[in-house]
C-alpha cells in the first residue's frame, strides 16, 4: 500500500499484469461502509437507549440507510470504473473492464481516510447533544442544525476537495500507469474525477 500512496503509477503497472481478484477491493468497500454507518450507528444506539417506544419504527430507517450506503457505495463504484474504462478506449490502453473495476476500488483509499475523518467529528457532535432532553421527532432537525453551523460546513468542504482530489489522482494513475496519457490531460482528468466523485457524493 506504501507504493500506491507514493507512486500509484508504478503501484498500478504492477498490478495490470497480476490476475484479477476482488478479495482486497471488497475489504476496501466493506471499510469504507462501515466508517461511513458509525454516525448511524451511534445515534441508533442512543435512541434505543433513551426512546425505547419510538426504537423499532426508527430501526427500520437507520437499516434502510445501512442498504443504501451500501447500494449507494457498489453504483459509484461502477460509475467510477465506467468513467476509467472510456478513458482507457479514449487512448487506446488494452486493459479489461473487470480488470479496472478491480483496481478503481484502490482510489477509494483517501476517501474511507477522509470519511474517517469526518465520521469522527460527526460523533464529536453527537456525543455533545443531550439527547435525554430532546423529543425523539426533533431530533433529526437538531441533529441538521448542529451539522449546518458555518465552521462545520467549512471543515466539509476542505476535507472533501482534498481527499476527493486525491482519489482522483490514484483514479487517473490506473489508465496513466500505460504511459499513453500527457501530465496536462493527466490532471485536467483528475480534476474531472475529483468533481465526479463529489458529484456522486452530494447528489446521487
Amino acid at each position: 500500500m506504501r507504493l500506491l500512496i507514493v507512486n500509484p503509477r508504478l503501484f498500478f503497472s504492477k498490478k495490470i499484469t497480476s490476475p484479477i481478484e476482488f478479495k482486497k477491493p471488497m475489504i476496501i468497500l466493506t471499510i469504507m461502509t462501515l466508517i461511513n454507518i458509525m454516525p448511524l450507528i451511534y445515534i441508533m444506539f442512543n435512541i434505543i437507549r433513551y426512546f425505547s417506544e419510538e426504537a423499532k419504527i426508527m430501526s427500520v430507517f437507520f437499516i434502510m440507510s445501512i442498504v443504501g450506503t451500501v447500494f449507494f457505495n457498489m453504483i459509484t463504484w461502477f460509475l467510477i470504473s465506467s468513467a476509467l474504462y472510456g478513458v482507457s478506449i479514449k487512448y487506446k490502453i488494452a486493459i479489461s473492464y473487470r480488470k479496472i473495476f478491480q483496481l478503481a476500488a484502490y482510489g477509494f483509499i483517501p476517501i474511507i481516510l477522509g470519511t474517517l475523518i469526518q465520521s469522527s467529528y460527526s460523533m464529536v457532535i453527537l456525543s455533545n447533544m443531550d439527547f435525554t432532553n430532546i423529543p425523539i421527532e426533533t431530533l433529526p432537525k437538531l441533529a441538521a442544525s448542529n451539522f449546518s453551523k458555518g465552521s462545520n460546513l467549512l471543515f466539509v468542504g476542505i476535507k472533501d476537495i482534498v481527499f476527493y482530489l486525491w482519489s482522483g489522482f490514484i483514479w487517473m494513475s490506473i489508465p496513466a500507469s500505460s504511459g499513453k496519457i500527457k501530465n496536462k490531460s493527466f490532471y485536467i482528468f483528475i480534476l474531472l474525477m475529483g468533481i465526479m466523485s463529489a458529484i456522486f457524493t452530494f447528489i446521487i
